[in-house]
């Protein structure tokens, strides 16, 4: 009887919450690009007198109740787009209005002023999550002129960066699998071009970016550390459009345009790097037996979007992207080595959007997403007897993914959003690896077989803004989990708050809980091609994370010229993390050559699990618009992992681990053509594990010993000493880039010549240290010494865009 009366009461509650403001009106409408037409999802809208607002979804659309006066306006915001204010006089409220963003500078002196609400002040110092402006990432000086988004993401506090010149992020103490990266709903594995120099991600044809680092909405699930997610954008269906540009790595071209005019629009684009042209003509005396190392990637996007009716959308995108790496050695005796090395991801995305009503919408979507990757090695030897013996290591491993979702958002007044979803996702993982040990022997072969595994999850979320200055937001996700052998049902709770108070200061705090079912097996940490996919199984647990973060923002500059604002956000987190995993001590994926099916053992048998903590403070400042525009961004933080059968059993750092990390991007409008731009970049020495000490061992070997012309110790071999995991810290790495952007326009055409900069003074940055023996006059050993070797020096570029 409690429940029934409960359940009623509920009913009630939620069935009164639309009278509540009955007395206002409904204004519905879309927010458009100017010039194209496109949709700009997630734009924020706030009316100025009451704090009421709302967001658009992925179409533009929105519906906002507003009081009964003709002098109302509503504040617009976008990121990359100058703040715009709407009188609400000037339209007809009787049908959907549209809203038109012009991208760009900010927008000339208005004479409305409104006061910062509580929504306005909350878009703009949302904690733990942030919106990238395409604008500013274009403009950020970067590696050989390729403009990168996991790049600029890696300038963001909280973020530390991997290897020199890597895409790698690492996100609050999470490794690189623990990030949930996004491309149109697909799930993308390897992000990754160039063995990580470049991401696999065209900039020019982002819609948006965001990065979710904490306080994790309810829809999102299956990572530990961040979610990445990045949408196309819509197609013009009005014009035809092109851009492009011409670098010294790669060069690229996207074509946008119309296939039936108003309704059906177009996106293609494509990019091909050509590093391996550039090597065979950098070294064109080589032999003909003497091939040198071939590399290079390409990747290609497609989008056709159609609109079915007025509340109905369709969407179609693809994503394919490959990379090649090939090389031969081969020395005086004829012997030879080749290798060869192929990965690639390909995606697509199914997306159908329906509007029940101007307070109901839906989507649903069906995804494709599959990665895959190959290594290959071949030696050839001459024995004594001028006999050839062939080895060969042939090795392949893979993930496949077919995913549903499906999402209802349901608006139950202006301060009342229910948003409620489910997922399921059938995971086929391919771990394998085959040994072929003498090809002029019959061949000997062993593999893992695939595992098919699945993965679903269901949320309820709920947004709650209680007057003009607290804010709620909470749900809950529950994730399930089947394998053959072993199933999960964990929930997964999510809580947040946020509260403004004085002039301009809102406080915020949240609680979040994650699992991950699926794991990157690494030797490096480095986020490598090499690197595996492996699922849990019945003894590899799933990995589990909990979250606190609070923290504390303000906007100076309260006036209506957005220039002028300047964002400050202080937060602090601190992380947990369980079952993590990695490789055993001296531990190997590969199976042996010379297994046979009794002595074969699953992978599992490679892996030990452990945990993790971590905790931070991050400091962001930031001014996104006006004639100086960029930000500060300042990390302290602290990350120990700790397995029982490493380091032998003590806590220890990861390898990407750095105590301190500073970022600093400044971006300067000197005219209306020229732009200059630069970073600098500080960050603590990653910790590495190197040997302490180098001496030759000499093998007792009592065989030797019946032979009186042999020495019982005669064979040696050299041995490095190690004192513990990771306990060497590297020297400081800084950096400085510069750039200059030249523009010229002539009627809709628009080029840009770039000139950067990379690493401006020249720092010489470790990349990895080696410890090597020095002998003396009578080649006799004499000290070790640790060498320090650097990648990049100081690297000029000159790049050529155009569009169209």
């Amino acid at each position: 009887m409690t429940y029934r009366c409960t359940g009623i009461l509920l009913l009630c509650y939620l069935l009164s919450l639309p009278l509540m403001a009955q007395t206002n009106r409904l204004v519905t409408g879309y927010v458009l690009e100017k010039g194209t037409g496109q949709a700009l999802a997630g734009a924020g809208l706030v009316v100025s007198s009451t704090g009421q607002g709302t967001r658009t979804d992925a179409r533009g659309y929105f519906s906002l109740r507003v009081p009964p006066s003709d002098s109302l306006t509503i504040t617009v915001t976008h990121v990359g787009y100058p703040t715009t204010l709407v009188p609400l006089a000037a339209y007809s409220l009787t049908e959907p209005i549209t809203i038109l963003l012009q991208p760009g500078r900010t927008l000339t002196e208005v004479t409305v002023r409104p006061i910062l609400t509580s929504k306005q002040v909350g878009e703009a110092l949302s904690l733990g999550k942030i919106s990238l402006s395409l604008d500013q990432v274009r403009k950020v000086p970067a590696l050989l002129g390729e403009k990168d988004v996991l790049k600029v993401i890696q300038l963001l506090p909280g973020v530390q960066k991997g290897t020199e010149g890597s895409t790698g992020v690492y996100v609050r103490g999470g490794g690189p699998d623990q990030n949930l990266i996004l491309l149109d709903d697909a799930i993308v594995y390897n992000p990754n071009h160039l063995f990580g120099f470049f991401s696999a991600f065209n900039g020019d044809i982002l819609q948006s970016v965001e990065l979710t680092k904490g306080g994790f909405p309810a829809q999102y699930g299956g990572r530990l550390s961040s979610v990445i997610d990045m949408k196309l954008k819509t197609g013009d269906m009005h014009h035809l459009h092109g851009e492009g540009s011409v670098g010294l790595i790669a060069s690229r071209f996207a074509l946008e345009g119309p296939l039936v005019k108003r309704r059906v629009s177009f996106l293609l684009a494509g990019r091909r790097s050509y590093y391996g042209l550039l090597t065979q003509w950098l070294t064109p005396g080589e032999q003909s037996d003497q091939i040198p190392n071939r590399t290079w990637f390409h990747d290609f996007n497609a989008k056709v979007d159609a609109d079915l009716s007025a509340k109905d959308h369709l969407s179609i995108s693809g994503y394919a992207g490959y990379d090649m790496f090939r090389g031969q050695r081969t020395d005086a005796s004829q012997s030879y080595l080749k290798s060869g090395l192929d990965w690639g991801n390909t995606t697509a995305t199914l997306r159908w959007q329906h509007r029940s009503s101007s307070r109901l919408s839906s989507q649903t979507a069906l995804v494709y997403t599959r990665y895959q990757l190959k290594v290959s090695s071949q030696e050839a030897a001459v024995s004594s007897d001028s006999a050839v013996q062939v080895y060969q290591l042939k090795y392949q491993s893979g993930i496949r993914d077919l995913t549903v979702k499906h999402d209802w958002q349901l608006r139950l007044s202006s301060n009342h959003a229910l948003r409620v979803g489910l997922r399921g996702t059938y995971h086929r993982f391919t771990p394998s690896a085959i040994v072929e040990t003498n090809l002029n022997a019959p061949p000997t072969s062993d593999a893992n077989q695939p595992i098919d595994v699945l993965e679903s999850g269901v949320y309820a979320e709920h947004d709650w803004y209680l007057g003009r200055r607290l804010h709620l937001n909470s749900g809950l996700r529950t994730s399930y989990y089947l394998h053959k052998a072993v199933q999960y049902v964990r929930p997964e709770p999510r809580f947040s708050v946020d509260y403004q108070f004085g002039k301009g200061y809102l406080v915020k705090g949240s609680f979040t809980m994650m699992n991950q079912y699926v794991h990157m097996l690494s030797n490096t940490g480095t986020g490598l091609p090499t690197d595996l996919w492996v699922p849990t199984t019945d003894r590899v647990k799933p990995e589990q994370a909990w979250q606190i973060a609070s923290g504390v923002g303000k906007t100076l500059g309260r006036s209506a010229k957005p220039a002028r604002h300047v964002t400050v956000t202080l937060e602090g987190y601190y992380k947990t993390m369980n079952h993590l995993i990695s490789y055993r001590e001296g531990a190997s994926f590969l199976l042996p050559g010379n297994a046979t099916k009794n002595q074969k053992a699953r992978w599992e048998d490679n892996v030990t699990a452990g945990r993790g903590w971590s905790s931070g403070l991050e400091l962001l400042l930031q001014k996104k618009e006006g004639t100086f525009s960029g930000w500060i961004g300042y990390t302290v933080s602290l990350t120990r992992w700790q397995f029982p059968q490493l380091n032998g059993g003590r806590p220890f750092f990861p390898r990407y681990d750095r105590r301190h990390d500073l970022a600093l991007v400044g971006i300067y409008e000197l005219s209306n053509r020229i732009r200059l731009s630069g970073t600098w970049v500080y960050g603590t020495g990653q910790a590495l594990t190197i040997p302490v000490a180098r001496y030759t061992l000499h093998v007792n070997n009592p065989e030797r010993g019946l032979n009186p012309a042999q020495s019982v110790f005669g064979d040696s071999q050299p041995v490095k000493e190690y004192s513990g995991k990771n306990r060497f810290r590297a020297e400081p790495y800084h950096r400085l880039d510069l750039g200059v952007q030249v523009g010229s326009r002539k009627n809709d055409q628009r080029s840009t010549w770039e000139f950067t900069v990379y690493n401006a003074y020249n720092r010489r940055n470790p990349f990895f240290y080696s410890m090597e023996g020095k002998v003396d006059a009578d080649n006799k050993p004499s000290r070790t010494v640790l060498y320090r070797y650097s990648l990049f020096p100081i690297i000029p570029t000159i790049n050529y865009s155009f569009k169209f």
